[in-house]
């Protein structure tokens, strides 16, 4: 497969949660640790998700359990998993099930459903 259909469908986690910052009192740029910790819990359990259902062929964890550091191309998909992320993610991302604690995975399941029907 090129390069231009295996793009990047996930970029590190890392890099998601680290883009969460505010100005402090001094106007500086600094991590916004609360956001980041909610964003960090949503991406946990989005990977744990697609990988648990076989939407994601590559296992996201390292063997302590945590997020491996790294982008997830288009490959590392199933065809499902491919299109519930094109189709369903952003949706999700803004909604409230994403920031609950735990997230709310049942978004991905009612879709799941309903995309094994057509």
């Amino acid at each position: 497969m090129t390069e231009a259909k295996n793009h990047v469908v996930w970029s590190a986690p890392g890099e998601l949660v680290s883009a969460y910052k505010l100005l402090n009192e001094n106007g500086d740029l600094v991590p916004d640790l609360e956001s980041q910790a909610v964003v960090k819990r949503a991406q946990v359990a989005k990977y744990d998700f697609f990988f648990r259902k076989g939407l994601l062929l590559a296992n996201p964890f390292d063997q302590d359990g945590e997020l491996i550091e790294r982008d997830y191309r288009v490959n590392d998909f199933s065809e499902l998993g491919y299109e519930l992320c094109r189709k369903k993610i952003p949706a999700w991302l803004k909604g409230k099930g994403s920031k609950k604690n735990p997230p709310d995975m049942s978004f991905f399941e009612k879709a799941l459903v309903e995309m094994a029907k057509q």
